[in-house]
């Protein structure tokens, strides 16, 4: 007896994501490879992947379009929104039409009379969708060798049964390819382990030395990459070096590098040293709440140094006494050093040097810890925090910039405060925007925020940094943010920073640091399906069914409907159009020195192609009359295979089987291009402006392209 499956719908939402210049085109224009648009450009690639199914996007900034810059201009110049109605910055929109489902695209980017108009938008466009053997556990770039001659990144990817493939872009294909694949299922930690107590957790050094890939019984395997310095001592080996731009992989099994380490939680590997590093959060003695009495702090962080020459693992540095319910760990940039640890009820940051500080978010924390931690108060009123870290995510958008994502959506900031090259302490401020609800997070450049979500849509922000001049009396302390400090650099060196408003303009004005997350693209998705029901719905005369079902999780729910059918309303029926072959729609300019936009509909013609195999094989040229009925000013005999605007949308081309005509927009052919007699006729055709491409029925090409000055098509001589 066998199972049979099939997927109606792919996986929905992000749980994986990693910024990275994987196309050519990420480079900037005078990149081989790159986009010779100056009207757009790529800043980076995105990779995003949900169980089996990976998406590779372009970030693509470019101009904003004519409705979005009259639309904030009149917003601008109206205001018609009330005082104290304005959404938070960030904040998530109902839909405008009353649906009452949450749309991520309506999030105000502009505060409320604002003057200032975007210039440019940003775009995620999907490149390419792939459908992998195996659920991915884990996205991220790295650089090789051959990083310094093409300059791009490349891909790996974890899976659940214990794979990691290393992958780069083919300009030849226009899709990734394969590198190398290292699979560890038949490792000994993996084949006595239970498939379903385990999952691998990728990290990768920020250096691009190794990647590690956790395994079942405390164990990792790490895969070296070849570095420069590395093949510059062995000068033979550099060829080698490009072709293969990694070392044999090995697992490191922790018990050998200290028997305490058992359990481990989380692991990352920290910046700043000479050789690969990782530290690592575990649990010698297991405990739970109801054994606190017995056993509190029994969590640990080894920070373990990795030399994949000589194979040895000396622990440099050892915490341990630390919260028993840690959830993750984050590494910090080499200018703070150490890492930050998340527990529910905390936030810790511990160094090199043992030294721990910390910030309590709710009243739990010095309950389920003997670490006396200080509890913040919230807002001017003075009450306590009352924040619940699981689930959440935290990210550096610089090395003195943090961001907290909660699990309600919320946005917070995570303020460091300096003294010297130490943390003084750590504070949380106040909600400064409201998203969605993030799986993952990945940042670019300190300027774009990705946020993944497998409740609901994922979100593209961007972050901007800037610094304002305020009033002493309206800073607010619990929520300042941070700011830089000029220090003597001669003893606290350029990486010195300071978290607190410091008075640079005398006692009455202070200057900060401002951060400001505003929504540029979002990825729908319907998240997670709590219920569903069949229903019906009626399609003309027809009852049609439909699932109806709950999606989504806290203030992304809402019900959506999944139709097997594109949902269609007949508005009017106008036999004399035709169309059961084919039907065009285009707008071309009255004149040509007509500008099409939104303000000038006046100085354009909404033009209709239709064509009809039978009963005649016949094609009709249709506009509007000013009185909206519809106008056939043209008939000719065939069938047209394409039609579009051409010559600065002054005209269109109609490819018919038998030639290609040249058209006005009130139907007066301009010029036409016959074939001769025996010559094939035309299949299909691809038209951008001033070129036709046209393949014949024999597997013939003609290729024309269009003389802007004489307004006439000239064949192009090809050895296609």
């Amino acid at each position: 007896m066998y199972g049979l499956r099939h997927e109606l719908l792919p996986p929905s939402g992000v749980e994986h994501a990693v910024f990275i210049k994987l196309t050519p085109s990420s480079l900037g224009e005078d990149s081989p490879g790159a986009s010779s648009s100056n009207n757009r450009k790529v800043v980076a690639n995105l990779v995003v992947a949900r169980s089996s199914l990976l998406r590779i996007f372009e970030v693509r900034e470019e101009p904003a379009p004519l409705p979005t810059l009259l639309e904030a201009e009149a917003k601008a110049k109206d205001g018609a929104s009330k005082p104290g109605t304005e959404a938070v910055e960030g904040e998530v929109e109902m839909d405008r039409e009353g649906e009452g489902f949450v749309n991520m695209a309506q999030v105000k980017s502009l505060p409320a009379g604002s003057s200032v108009i975007p210039s440019t938008v940003t775009r995620l466009v999907l490149l390419r969708e792939h459908r992998l053997h195996g659920n991915v556990t884990g996205l991220a770039s790295v650089k090789t060798i051959a990083s310094s001659e093409d300059g791009l990144d490349r891909l790996v990817i974890s899976f659940r049964d214990a794979k990691i493939s290393l992958m780069e872009w083919s300009e030849q294909l226009f899709d990734i390819t394969t590198v190398s694949i290292h699979t560890y299922e038949r490792a000994p930690q993996v084949l006595a382990a239970d498939p379903g107590q385990w999952r691998g957790v990728l990290r990768v050094d920020s250096s691009s030395r190794c990647a590690a890939l956790s395994l079942p019984k405390e164990s990792f395997a790490i895969l070296p990459f070849h570095t420069a310095a590395e093949l510059e001592m062995m000068d033979q080996e550099r060829q080698a070096g490009r072709d293969i731009p990694y070392s044999p992989s090995f697992i490191l099994d922790l018990g050998e590098v200290d028997t305490r380490i058992k359990n481990i939680i989380d692991f990352t590997f920290i910046p700043g040293f000479n050789n690969p590093t990782i530290a690592v959060a575990f649990q010698t003695i297991q405990t739970w709440t109801g054994r606190l009495n017995e056993h509190k702090d029994t969590v640990s962080v080894f920070i373990i140094t990795i030399d994949a020459v000589t194979r040895t693992y000396p622990v440099i540095s050892q915490m341990s006494n630390l919260p028993y319910d840690v959830l993750y760990i984050v590494p910090c940039p080499a200018a703070l050093g150490g890492v930050l640890l998340v527990t529910p009820n905390a936030i810790l940051h511990v160094d090199q040097t043992s030294r721990t500080v910390g910030i309590a978010v709710n009243g739990w924390a010095n309950r389920v810890s003997a670490i006396n931690l200080p509890l913040q108060t919230d807002g001017d009123q003075g009450l306590p925090l009352e924040i619940k870290l699981e689930g959440s995510s935290l990210a550096f958008l610089r090395d003195d910039s943090i961001a907290l994502f909660l699990v309600d959506g919320s946005v917070r900031r995570l303020l460091v405060h300096m003294e010297g090259r130490n943390i003084s302490s750590l504070e949380v401020s106040s909600v400064i925007a409201h998203t969605t609800i993030a799986s993952v997070v990945s940042v670019f450049n300190a300027e774009r925020v990705f946020i993944g979500s497998t409740a609901g849509p994922s979100v593209l922000l961007r972050a901007q940094h800037s610094e304002e001049v305020v009033e002493k009396a309206k800073v607010d302390t619990v929520a300042a943010v941070e700011e830089e400090m000029e220090l003597d650099e001669d003893i606290y060196g350029d990486l010195a920073t300071q978290a607190v408003a410091a008075n640079v303009a005398g006692p009455e004005v202070e200057t900060v640091t401002v951060t400001k997350l505003t929504l540029r693209d979002s990825l729908p998705d319907h998240g997670i399906i709590s219920h569903m029901a069949f229903g019906a719905t009626m399609q003309g005369d027809r009852a049609l069914p439909e699932l109806i079902a709950c999606t989504g999780v806290g203030h992304m729910a809402g019900l959506r409907r999944f139709t097997n059918f594109l949902p269609t309303r007949l508005r009017r029926k106008i036999g004399s159009i035709g169309g059961a072959q084919g039907i065009w729609s285009m707008y071309v300019k009255k004149s040509a020195s007509s500008h099409m936009d939104k303000r000038n509909a006046e100085e354009r013609h909404s033009v209709i192609v239709t064509t009809n195999a039978s009963p005649a094989p016949m094609s009709r040229i249709i506009t509007r009359k000013p009185n909206g009925d519809v106008n056939v000013v043209g008939r000719s005999p065939g069938v047209t295979i394409a039609a579009a605007p051409f010559f600065q949308n002054t005209c269109f081309v109609q490819v018919m089987t038998n030639g290609v005509r040249l058209v006005e927009a009130d139907g007066r052919e301009r010029r036409s291009i016959k074939d001769g007699p025996g010559q094939s006729k035309i299949a299909s055709a691809a038209i951008s402006d001033p070129f036709i491409l046209l393949r014949r029925e024999d597997g013939g090409i003609t290729l024309l392209k269009g003389d802007t000055m004489e307004g006439k098509l000239i064949p192009v001589e090809s050895d296609i």
